[in-house]
C-alpha cells in the first residue's frame, strides 16, 4: 500500500479492527515511532505516502501536543516527529525554540530548521545566544554535507556575533565551504580575546588563503601563547614559502622542543634546501636537532 506512488489525495483503507487500537495513547505513540523509522528509510512516493498515513490517522495532533508540552523531553520529541514528517506549517513556531534555554529542545529545533530549509535554516545563528556545543556543530555539518551551497548569506554577521560558539561555527563554515568573500572578517578574528576563536581563525585562513596569509600568521605568532603558536606552525606548513624562512629559523631556536619541531617541519617541507638547513643544524648541535632532523626526514621521506 505505502509503496504505491499515489499522486491523488485518496485516503488509505484501514480495516476497522485496526482503527479501534488507535484510541490507545501508547499504541498511537508506537505507531508514530514506526512511521518515523519508516520515513527515515524511504523517499519519493513511499515517503510521501507515509506522511499521508500519519496525517490521515490524526497523529499530527499527538506530535503537536508533545511540542506544546512544558516538559522538555516531550517538546523535543514533538519537534522531532514534526520535522521528520515534513510538517512545514510549524516552521515559525519551531524557529522560536532554536534559542530555547533547554539544550535538547534547542538542538532539536536547530536540527529541524536545517531539515526543513537546508542552508537557509542556519538563520537561527542570527538569534541564538546559548552555546552551540561541539557535538551539535558536528551534527549540523553532517546534515549540511550532502547539500549544495553558493555564497553563504549571513556568514559575515555570524563572524562578528556576540556568541563565541557562533563565531567558531561560522569559521568552520567558511573553511569547509570555501567562503573566500569573508577573508577579511576571518582575519579580523585573529584579534579576538578568546583563544579558541583565534585557533579556528588560523585554520580557516589557511583554507581560504590569500597571498599575504603566511606573513599574516607569522606576525600573529608572536602575539600568541604555546597552543596557538603550535597551531600556526602546524597550519602554515600548507602555505609557507622561502619568504617565511627567517621567521622559521628564529623558531628553530625556541626553548620549547615542540615548537622547534613544528618550525623544522615547515622548513623541511616548504623552504628551498630546507632539509640541508636542518642537517647542518643537527651537525652543529646534535642535541636536540639530530633527533628533530631524522623525525622530519622520516615524515616527509626526504
Amino acid at each position: 500500500m505505502l509503496e504505491e506512488d499515489d499522486t491523488k489525495e485518496i485516503p488509505f483503507h484501514i480495516p476497522a479492527k485496526f482503527v479501534k487500537h488507535f484510541k490507545n495513547p501508547a499504541k498511537r505513540q508506537f505507531l508514530i515511532e514506526e512511521l518515523i523509522n519508516m520515513k527515515r528509510n524511504f523517499t519519493g512516493g513511499t515517503g510521501d505516502n507515509i506522511v499521508k498515513l500519519y496525517l490521515q490517522l490524526g497523529l499530527k495532533k499527538d506530535s503537536l501536543a508533545k511540542f506544546q508540552s512544558l516538559t522538555w523531553h516531550k517538546k523535543a520529541r514533538g519537534i522531532h516527529e514534526l520535522y521528520v514528517m515534513q510538517q512545514e506549517d510549524v516552521i515559525p513556531k519551531i524557529f522560536k525554540h532554536t534559542n530555547n534555554p533547554n539544550e535538547f529542545v534547542r538542538m532539536e529545533a536547530q536540527t529541524a530548521m536545517i531539515s526543513f530549509l537546508g542552508f537557509e535554516g542556519l538563520r537561527f545563528l542570527d538569534v541564538v545566544t546559548f552555546p552551540i556545543s561541539d557535538w551539535q556543530q558536528i551534527k549540523i555539518l553532517e546534515q549540511l554535507r550532502p547539500l549544495d551551497v553558493g555564497e553563504m548569506k549571513g556568514i559575515d554577521k555570524w563572524l562578528s556575533s556576540a556568541n563565541d560558539t557562533v563565531i567558531i561555527f561560522a569559521l568552520k563554515l567558511a573553511d569547509i565551504y570555501q567562503q573566500f568573500q569573508v577573508y577579511e572578517q576571518v582575519a579580523k578574528c585573529l584579534e579576538h580575546k578568546e583563544e579558541k576563536i583565534r585557533i579556528q581563525a588560523v585554520q580557516t585562513l589557511v583554507r581560504i588563503e590569500e597571498e599575504t596569509t603566511a606573513s599574516t600568521l607569522a606576525e600573529q605568532y608572536f602575539k600568541e601563547k604555546f597552543t596557538n603558536r603550535l597551531n600556526i606552525l602546524n597550519n602554515i606548513i600548507e602555505i609557507a614559502t622561502d619568504n617565511e624562512k627567517s621567521f622559521l629559523l628564529r623558531q628553530l631556536d625556541d626553548e620549547n622542543n615542540f615548537l622547534k619541531l613544528g618550525a623544522a617541519r615547515v622548513i623541511g617541507r616548504c623552504c628551498q634546501n630546507g632539509m640541508s638547513i636542518l642537517q647542518q643544524k643537527a651537525l652543529e648541535q646534535p642535541e636536540p636537532y639530530e633527533q628533530i632532523y631524522y623525525h622530519v626526514k622520516r615524515e616527509f621521506g626526504k
